[in-house]
Order: C-alpha cells, then sequence, then structure tokens
C-alpha cells in the first residue's frame, strides 16, 4: 500500500521556494539558508511497488537521481514551465544515495541530509513519498510535487557541466585579494576552483551601510573574452556574505578557455530598497594564476561553416555565425564581435528587415577595449507575426550596422543581408 505525507507548513514552504528560485527573476541569487530558516535534512520515504520484497527492495528503488518535473495544486508549476527552464539551465533535482544520504539541488543551491526507509525530514519535519515506476512524488490532496527518474549524465547536461575543458592541473593563487572597496561595499576573492561545473570565483561580500545593498556584474571577461555569469549579491544592512561566482564549461570552451589568467569584472552597486544607482561601471581585475595583464592574449575563435564576415577592420571584426530557430522567445542570430581599438565600442543593429518586412531586431553589444565577445541578436515573435511569415519561410534578413565609440563616433556604418 502506498503511503501519503501529512502536508506540513514546511512542504509548502519548499513548494514556495522552488517556485520562487525557477520562476522570479531575481531568484537565483536569493539566499537558501534564509528561506528554509535552518538546515534542511532530507531521505527518502518508504515506498510501495508492484513486486517488493522488503525494505531492502524499497530502498533500491529509490536510490538514484529524480528530477522535478511539475507541481500540481497551489501553488503550482506546470511542466511547460520546467521544461522551458531546463534550456536555462534551471532545474530542481534530488539524488538519493545507497549510504543514507541525500542531496537536492533547487537552481544550484543545495541541500544535504540523510534518509531511510520509512521517511524524508524536511526542514526536519518527517515526510513521506510515494514511489510508482520512476515517478516519485511528494503529495497531499491535490498538492503534489512530482519528480521522474534522471541519471547524473541527464542533469550534467541540462546545467552545461563538461568535463575536460577546463584543465584541472592549473594551480590558482590561494591568499585573499580584495578587488572592490566603496564607501557602501567591498568585494573580496576568496578563492578559485576549476572543474566539469565551471570555473568558480570564490567571493566575500560585505555591506557597510545602514541599508540594503546590491552588487551586480555586468559584464565579466576571462583571458580578454566576454563570459556570461548573471552574477549578483543583494545583503542586508551591515552584512558579510559568501558567494560562488559560476563560469559554465561550454561558455568557456567556445572561447578557448582551458585557464584563467585575467578576470575583469565591471561592476554596479544599488540602492536594494528603491533600485537607486549609487555606482555604475566599476572596473576591477585580478590574475588567479599570477600572470601579468601584457602576458594575457584572448584565444583565436575557431570559424563556423558558412558564417558570413559582415566587417573585418583595423577597428573592430563582426561576423554572423549562425541562426538558432529554436531561440524560445523568437529567433536568434548569433553573431561575434571583436573590439581592436583602445576605446569602449558599441555594436548595434538598425533598420531591421525580415524578408523585406520592418522589424525590431535587438542587437546592442558593448564590447570593451582590446577584447572579444559572442552576442546573439535577437527577434521576437511578434516581428514574424507583423511580417506575416513563419520561421521556416524566413529567406533574408537586412540591417544596418552601426559600430560606435564613447564620442558616439562611427567606426562602421554598413548595410548587409543575411540569407540563413
Amino acid at each position: 500500500m502506498m503511503k501519503k505525507s501529512k502536508m506540513k507548513k514546511s512542504m509548502k514552504l519548499l513548494l514556495s521556494l522552488i517556485l520562487i528560485f525557477l520562476i522570479c527573476a531575481g531568484s537565483v541569487h536569493a539566499n537558501m539558508t534564509a528561506l528554509y530558516g535552518g538546515d534542511v535534512k532530507a531521505g527518502t520515504a518508504a515506498a510501495s511497488q508492484k513486486d517488493t520484497s522488503g525494505e531492502a527492495a524499497q530502498a533500491e528503488g529509490v536510490v538514484g537521481v529524480w528530477k522535478l518535473v511539475e507541481i500540481t495544486g497551489e501553488p503550482s508549476l506546470p511542466r511547460s514551465t520546467t521544461e522551458f527552464n531546463e534550456k536555462l539551465g534551471r532545474i530542481v533535482y534530488i539524488i538519493v544515495n545507497e549510504d543514507g544520504t541525500f542531496l537536492m539541488s533547487i537552481y544550484g543551491r543545495e541541500s544535504q541530509g540523510t534518509w531511510d526507509e520509512n521517511e524524508i525530514l524536511i526542514n526536519g519535519v518527517p515526510e513521506t513519498y510515494i514511489l510508482e515506476g520512476d515517478t516519485l512524488t511528494i503529495q497531499e490532496s491535490t498538492d503534489e510535487m512530482i519528480f521522474e527518474r534522471s541519471s547524473q549524465e541527464a542533469i550534467d547536461g541540462i546545467l552545461g557541466y563538461k568535463a575536460d575543458v577546463l584543465d584541472e592541473s592549473v594551480s590558482y593563487l590561494d591568499k585573499e585579494e580584495t578587488i572592490l572597496e566603496t564607501e557602501d561595499v567591498s568585494l573580496t576573492i576568496t578563492g578559485y576552483k576549476a572543474d566539469k561545473t565551471g570555473f568558480h570565483v570564490f567571493l566575500r561580500c560585505e555591506n557597510k551601510t545602514d541599508h540594503k545593498r546590491t552588487i551586480d556584474e555586468d559584464k565579466t571577461l576571462l583571458n580578454r573574452f566576454a563570459v556570461p555569469s548573471d552574477w549578483s549579491e543583494t545583503l542586508e544592512a551591515k552584512e558579510t556574505k559568501e558567494s560562488d561566482m559560476v563560469l559554465k564549461p561550454q561558455e568557456l570552451e567556445k572561447c578557448g578557455i582551458s585557464a584563467v589568467d585575467e578576470i575583469i569584472l565591471v561592476l554596479s552597486v544599488s540602492d536594494a530598497e528603491n533600485s537607486k544607482f549609487l555606482q555604475r561601471d566599476l572596473i576591477v581585475e585580478a590574475y588567479p594564476t599570477g600572470k601579468k595583464a601584457e602576458e594575457v592574449k584572448a584565444a583565436e575563435r575557431k570559424p563556423v561553416d558558412n558564417e558570413q564576415i559582415i566587417v573585418d577592420n583595423e577597428y573592430c571584426t563582426f561576423i554572423i555565425e549562425e541562426s538558432d530557430p529554436t531561440y524560445s522567445l523568437g529567433y536568434a542570430v548569433n553573431c561575434y564581435c571583436e573590439n581592436k581599438t583602445d576605446k569602449p565600442l558599441t555594436f548595434k543593429w538598425k533598420d531591421c528587415k525580415l524578408n523585406g518586412k520592418d522589424a525590431s531586431g535587438i542587437m546592442t553589444a558593448k564590447v570593451l577595449p582590446g577584447t572579444k565577445e559572442y552576442y546573439q541578436a535577437s527577434f521576437m515573435a511578434y516581428d514574424f507575426k507583423k511580417a506575416g511569415i513563419t520561421k521556416e519561410e524566413l529567406k533574408t534578413i537586412q540591417a544596418t550596422l552601426k559600430v560606435y565609440d564613447e564620442d558616439s563616433k562611427d567606426v562602421v556604418n554598413t548595410e548587409f543581408t543575411y540569407e540563413p
């Protein structure tokens, strides 16, 4: 007979926490411990199976990797939303180990604990799982948190983990370095780590004020190549917080980075209580392997089949590598930008057309001096509706590429036509 849990406040909190992490725009930087109000202990449930031979068989059925696919009831999370979040590398999963340990990861924030054949402890409150084949469920009345059996390889693929991209034999400096010090906040690098999950920069963030402050990463460059991280931390008054900035392996591989010799961060500090910027364009540097700035060089870009070079002159390079019709919000065009000057350059598309019909293409990239960047230009679904075509019917993209410096002086102003 299957056992059902008695829904406690802790389960409601867990469901709400998952929704906060997966749906809210700022969820990635939430503090999991604060939301839980304590450590999370976990275990597997007593499981009912069609063919069981005692507790050992029950435990073996639960052992493994499980991925959240749906939450029903209130609050709810439909499968369509979890599938969308998967494309962004946002997942909730649990790992049940044979040795009695348990791990739950909510959007990269992990909690660990123990389990037995009878119950799982969530925030210290026992709950019971239902196991039916390859589905694991926490259930109470119409509320269900549904997991499906997965594998470590599948989870790694969704999260963008990849072995052999970073050279794990490289030694990084083992000393703290304060890279930002303002009257409001300070930011200190406390260490580095390189593995299949990516390149980690461990940070200590301090708010010196009596008001809530946010430190945002507006751009990260590793070895002169822009690498997305979306790092941010919000600090309560007088709070000091440890943080982990992670650069994904697939992004590092694309930029030809196997060891990180240089980090350049463009940061901003804002008043989190009214979203007002206090400082912007704060540029800080660090050299994790001990190399000097003049010794650091960006890797050469690997050409892509059927790419189109729009401009390649003494000032800059702009190349359209390929189109991506699977882009979740519409249609994307993958581009490469390189700034060869000693001033920041802005790359921008104007007067865009799809099959000759006006469209609101989005392409504005600010590239720092002597650096390179991959950028994804995009067209929204309404652009295709306005043009009266489908993605499959797209034959040409026309636009004007403008590249200009901080004084608004054009270094490029050229029309082009791209045939996907």
